[in-house]
């Protein structure tokens, strides 16, 4: 008898724990609140990274592109089919769809002027050819066309700029890539980093980490989508 009283005793206690703990989870008191879609982290002080490309993530419908690899630009048209199909579709304004591409590993090409093409020879390292020459470019063919149909022209850097898509560029990956243009070059990585950097694009963010870039713009509520090619 006195085991079943304190089995019994044991199993009141419990579900009454249960009962505090789900009471107070529906006060707010158990866990603190999420951080908000507004919450903006401050870089320290000494930091070359800007968190403000989150500022821009204000539509209703907003789509993380995570792109690590080149592959000839593919996902710059599948960033035009999203806009155009919540354009053609559904009747959505643009200025209410946000898309972020985040660039890691060799997609890193894509966010780089001719100039850097043409120093470091992108082209013949990466293996991108120059749709005019047919040979290696020493050109960001991905920038702007003007040859092909409407289709081609609008899945290009310049066009997709315009339409307010965030581009990111992951630091880690620049390293990296740095060390192997170095190697093949025998040149100094160090000295190849500061270039490409200063070699980006404008209007693209220098961002520390691509897995931190991809958390914030997932804290800031857009979704995802990795990019096979």
């Amino acid at each position: 008898m006195d085991d079943l009283l304190t089995s019994s005793t044991r199993r009141r206690g419990f579900l009454a724990r249960i009962g505090a703990a789900a009471t107070a989870l529906l006060a707010g008191a158990a866990f603190p609140a999420p951080a908000t879609a507004t919450t903006r982290l401050k870089p320290n002080a000494d930091s070359p990274f800007d968190e403000t490309w989150v500022d821009h993530l204000t539509g209703k419908h907003r789509q993380l592109f995570d792109a690590n690899a080149h592959n000839n630009a593919a996902v710059l048209g599948q960033m035009r089919n999203f806009f155009n199909t919540y354009r053609d579709v559904y009747g959505v304004a643009e200025k209410d769809v946000n898309v972020v591409l985040q660039l890691h590993g060799s997609a890193f090409v894509l966010a780089v002027n001719d100039a850097t093409w043409t120093k470091y020879k992108l082209g013949e390292f990466y293996k991108v050819d120059d749709p005019q020459t047919k040979g290696p470019s020493l050109r960001n063919p991905f920038v702007a066309v003007t040859e092909g149909d409407d289709a081609a022209k609008e899945a290009t850097i310049s066009v997709l700029l315009g339409r307010g898509v965030t581009f990111l560029v992951c630091n880690n990956t620049l390293i990296k890539q740095s060390k192997a243009l170095a190697k093949a070059r025998g040149e100094d990585a160090a000295v190849i980093l500061e270039e490409i950097k200063k070699g980006l694009l404008p209007g693209f963010y220098l961002v520390p980490a691509a897995m931190v870039a991809m958390n914030r713009a997932h804290e800031h509520g857009c979704s995802y989508v990795f990019v096979s090619g």
